[in-house]
C-alpha cells in the first residue's frame, strides 16, 4: 500500500532536479544552485517566433537609442556599413553584353524610388538597420516600364488591429497553411504618427514585391533582432562607467581647499566658536591669505579616473564588438596599441565576417534584384540574339586597402597572370567600375594623342647579324683535336 502511495505521490509531483538518483549522469552546469538559478531567472524555451515577437520590439528601440547617443555605437555602425558596402557592388556579366551591363549600371544610380541616393546607400541603410534592427524592408514598386526599391521602416510592417486574432498573420506577415510567406503589411504611417492611431489604415503588399533582409538564428523565426542586441547591456556599462568617472573627477577638481583642525586646545576653549560646518568660503583670484592658528588647508586627492580605467574601457569594447566579429582598433577608433601584423591578424574574423554578410545581402536583396530585372531587359528585343539564353553574372564588391601600394599592386598582377581573376575583379577591388575606368583610360589616350602627347614608336631592333658559315680549312684536324688534350695535360 506504501509503495503505491508513493507512486501516486510522484505522478502528482514529478520529483525536482535536484532530486537526482545518486550516480545519475548530468551536466554539471544544469545542477541546483542558487547562484546560478538566480543567474538564469528568465532563461526559458519556447518556439522562436514566440520569443522574437515578445522582445525584438523593445531591443529595437533600444538599441537605436545608443546608436543615438553613444559615440562608439554610432562609429561601430557607420565602420560596419562601410566596410561591407562601401561604394556599392558593381554587376559584371559573363556573357560580356556591353549594353546590358551599361542599363544595370544606369539603373543602380537611380534605383532608389524617392531618388535620394544610388543602390550603394540604399545596401548601406540596409547593413545599418541590421545593427539597429535586425532586418531591413524594400519594396519593390512599379515605375513606368521599370521597377524602383522603397526602403520601409521596420516598425511599419505591423498586424493590422483586426486582423490580430488571425493565426497565420503574425507581426505583420502573413503566411500560408504550409509556413511559406504569402505578404506584409505595411503601415500607411508610422505607428507614432498620430494619425495612424486615428486610421490604422495597412496595406498588403505580396511576398515577391518584398525584399526582407535579415538573419535567421533559429527555426520558424520570421524577423530579425538587433545584431548588437547583446552589446546594449555592455553599451550601457559604458556610458554609465564613464559619466561615473567623470563626476567623480569633476567634484574633487571644483573643491579648492579643504580646511581642518586637529587642535585640541581650541576645541577645549570655551570661548571658540568653529565654523559652521560644510561653510563656504569665497577664494579671490590670485590672492594669498592666512589661516587661524591650528587650521590647515588642503586639496581632495583625485582618485579618478583611476589606474585601471583604460583597461576597463578597452575591455567593455572589445565586449561590445565581438557579436560582429569586429576588431577592438575599430570599435574604439584607436589603433594606436597594433602594429600592422597583429592589426591584420585582428582583423582575420572581421573579414570573414564581411564576407559571409555580403554573401547574405547577395542572397535577399541582389539575386531578387537581378532576376528581375534580367526579365524586363528580355523584352527588349535588339539586346539579346537569343532571349532564352541564360545570363550568369556576379556582384563585385570593394575591398578594404592596407595602404601598402606596391605589394597590393604586386599583388594582383601575380593573380591576373596566373589567371586566379581578372580585370574585372580587380579594378572592383579598388572601388571603381571597370567600365568607366577602361572607357576613360581610351578616352585620355585620344586626349593624348589629339594633343601630340604620344611618344613616337620606339625604332625596331636591329636584327642580329648572323653567324660566319663555318670554314673547312679552320676546323681544327683529327690529329690535332688528338693532340690538345695531351698539351692540356702538361
Amino acid at each position: 500500500m506504501a509503495g503505491l502511495l508513493t507512486k501516486i505521490k510522484r505522478a502528482i509531483n514529478p520529483p525536482t532536479p535536484s532530486a537526482r538518483p545518486a550516480g545519475r549522469r548530468h551536466y554539471e552546469a544544469a545542477r541546483p544552485d542558487r547562484v546560478l538559478d538566480n543567474h538564469y531567472a528568465y532563461a526559458a524555451g519556447g518556439p522562436a517566433a514566440d520569443l522574437v515577437s515578445a522582445d525584438f520590439r523593445i531591443l529595437r528601440n533600444r538599441m537605436r537609442f545608443e546608436i543615438r547617443n553613444n559615440c562608439y555605437a554610432s562609429g561601430m555602425s557607420e565602420a560596419f556599413a562601410n566596410d561591407i558596402v562601401g561604394d556599392g557592388p558593381t554587376v559584371v556579366f559573363d556573357a560580356g553584353i556591353e549594353k546590358l551591363e551599361n542599363d544595370f549600371a544606369a539603373w543602380v544610380e537611380t534605383c532608389d524610388w524617392l531618388g535620394y541616393q544610388d543602390l550603394g546607400g540604399m545596401l548601406r541603410l540596409a547593413v545599418k538597420g541590421l545593427l539597429d534592427s535586425g532586418e531591413a524592408f524594400f519594396v519593390r514598386q512599379i515605375d513606368g516600364a521599370d521597377t524602383r526599391l522603397m526602403a520601409v521602416d521596420p516598425e511599419r510592417i505591423d498586424t493590422p488591429v483586426g486582423m490580430v486574432a488571425n493565426q497565420n498573420i503574425r507581426d505583420g506577415i502573413e503566411f500560408d497553411n504550409d509556413g511559406r510567406v504569402k505578404g506584409y503589411y505595411i503601415a500607411n504611417y508610422h505607428p507614432a504618427n498620430p494619425i495612424h492611431g486615428f486610421l490604422g489604415q495597412h496595406k498588403f503588399v505580396a511576398a515577391d514585391r518584398v525584399l526582407h533582409l535579415f538573419r535567421v538564428d533559429r527555426p520558424g523565426q520570421h524577423r530579425g533582432i538587433p545584431w548588437l542586441a547583446p552589446s546594449i547591456g555592455p553599451l550601457a556599462m559604458l556610458r554609465s562607467w564613464k559619466r561615473a568617472t567623470l563626476k567623480a573627477a569633476q567634484r574633487a577638481a571644483n573643491l579648492a581647499l579643504i580646511m581642518h583642525t586637529t587642535a585640541k586646545e581650541l576645541m577645549d576653549n570655551e570661548d571658540y566658536e568653529p565654523p559652521t560646518t560644510f561653510d563656504e568660503i569665497e577664494i579671490p583670484e590670485d590672492a594669498m591669505f592666512t589661516l587661524p592658528e591650528g587650521w590647515e588647508a588642503s586639496q581632495l586627492k583625485p582618485e579618478h579616473p583611476a589606474a585601471s580605467y583604460e583597461m576597463f574601457v578597452a575591455d567593455l569594447l572589445a565586449e561590445i564588438g565581438r557579436p560582429i566579429n569586429m576588431p577592438l582598433c575599430i570599435t574604439s577608433g584607436n589603433a594606436s596599441k597594433y602594429n600592422f601584423a597583429s592589426g591584420r591578424l585582428d582583423s582575420l574574423p572581421y573579414r570573414r565576417q564581411i564576407t559571409i554578410v555580403r554573401g547574405l545581402i547577395h542572397d535577399r536583396v541582389l539575386r531578387p534584384l537581378t532576376r528581375e530585372r534580367v526579365r524586363l531587359l528580355r523584352l527588349d528585343p535588339g539586346l539579346l540574339d537569343d532571349p532564352a539564353q541564360p545570363l550568369p553574372c556576379q556582384w563585385l564588391w570593394s575591398d578594404r586597402s592596407y595602404d601598402d601600394q606596391v605589394k597590393e599592386a604586386n599583388a594582383a598582377k601575380t593573380r591576373l597572370e596566373t589567371l586566379q581573376s581578372n580585370l574585372a575583379i580587380e579594378i572592383a577591388r579598388t572601388g571603381n567600375d571597370h567600365r568607366k575606368v577602361i572607357a576613360q583610360a581610351g578616352a585620355i589616350e585620344k586626349l593624348k594623342k589629339k594633343a601630340g602627347l604620344t611618344p613616337p614608336a620606339a625604332p625596331k631592333p636591329a636584327a642580329p647579324p648572323k653567324p660566319p658559315a663555318p670554314d673547312d680549312k679552320n676546323e681544327p684536324s683529327q690529329k690535332d683535336s688528338k693532340k690538345e688534350p695531351a698539351a692540356n695535360a702538361q
